[in-house]
């Protein structure tokens, strides 16, 4: 539990006050357990702690966070769609330090936009002409994200540069993309099992299950590229059916000149869900990864105080 010595800057500024007190009662006696919440009694009980690992499960588990592990700290990656106007993101990493860029290509505004298909130089050198609508730092003890105004009214309709400023390092997901290639990855080995009804295309790799009642997870590995997990699949039970939520598919493995090997094409499906309503989607990534020396990155990279140069600040 964390607990504030007084509101954050945002709060402070728009309530006009520092803190908040208050006084609050709690019943003598809470629920005896979870069935007293509402919970069937029905349901089974599945103990994962008592589960034991296999040897041989734990050898591949090993093998993948070996290879994450043995992947370089020091690069600039690029992601971007080639088949539709969308995000383009382009990160420079040295070691825990991260600089993140979040760009929108939209083709209704022609100065900002930038024709498909194109290369990875060409990405590089659109990106260098473009003010970022996100830009988020992490400088080894602090977060900064700057969001700032884009010309289009659906994106965002602030009139200023707003940076929030946290401490940790909880950037955009997508900020460490090498990790993606690893998503078994540092879990606890005995939560996986064997999949014994892998489809027949999938059938030549690793393949790994997590289940979580009408929950599960499944990851297919190739151990002849650094353990690289190819395909994950999420899938989900609805009415006793087990069908798919969402799928990624990890192809066009390239080698950098240290040996490793990352994927340079990502697909992602989600499928059509019932219960929110949605449909069939998804999106094409190209993901380029470049090792980079200890000179070769922008000046101001990782100087997250830069990022409130002109801003509101909302949280410190």
């Amino acid at each position: 539990m964390r607990i504030w010595e007084q509101l954050p800057l945002a709060d402070r500024e728009e309530q006009k006050r520092e803190f908040i007190t208050g006084e609050f009662d709690f019943p003598e006696s809470g629920p005896s357990g979870i069935y007293d919440l509402g919970v069937s009694r029905d349901l089974p009980i599945i103990n994962h702690y008592d589960k034991v690992a296999l040897p041989s499960i734990i050898e591949v588990v090993e093998a993948g966070e070996a290879n994450l592990e043995n992947f370089p700290q020091q690069y600039r990656s690029l992601r971007w769609d080639n088949e539709r106007e969308s995000e383009i993101e382009v990160v420079f990493r040295d070691r825990e330090k991260i600089h993140h860029n979040h760009y929108f290509n939209l083709e209704y505004y022609p100065e900002y936009h930038l024709k498909l298909p194109v290369s990875a130089e060409e990405v590089v050198q659109w990106a260098q002409t473009q003010v970022p609508v996100n830009i988020a730092v992490f400088d080894g003890s602090r977060s900064y994200i700057r969001r700032n105004p884009h010309p289009s009214p659906s994106f965002t309709n602030e009139p200023e540069p707003r940076v929030r400023v946290t401490r940790d390092s909880g950037l955009f997901s997508s900020s460490r993309p090498h990790e993606a290639l690893w998503p078994y990855a540092n879990r606890n080995p005995a939560s996986f099992e064997w999949i014994e009804d892998a489809p027949e295309e999938l059938s030549g790799y690793i393949g790994l299950r997590i289940n979580m009642a009408d929950i599960r997870r499944d990851f297919y590995i190739d151990p002849d590229h650094d353990y690289i997990c190819v395909r994950w699949i999420w899938w989900k039970q609805r009415s006793g059916v087990w069908e798919k939520e969402r799928e990624y598919e990890s192809t066009d493995l390239v080698q950098l000149p240290e040996g490793q090997w990352y994927a340079s094409k990502r697909v992602l499906i989600t499928y059509p869900d019932p219960e929110r309503g949605t449909g069939l989607g998804g999106a094409n990534w190209n993901i380029d990864f470049k090792v980079l020396e200890e000179n070769k990155y922008p000046s101001d990279a990782f100087i997250g105080q830069k990022l409130l140069e002109g801003a509101k600040v909302e949280t410190y």
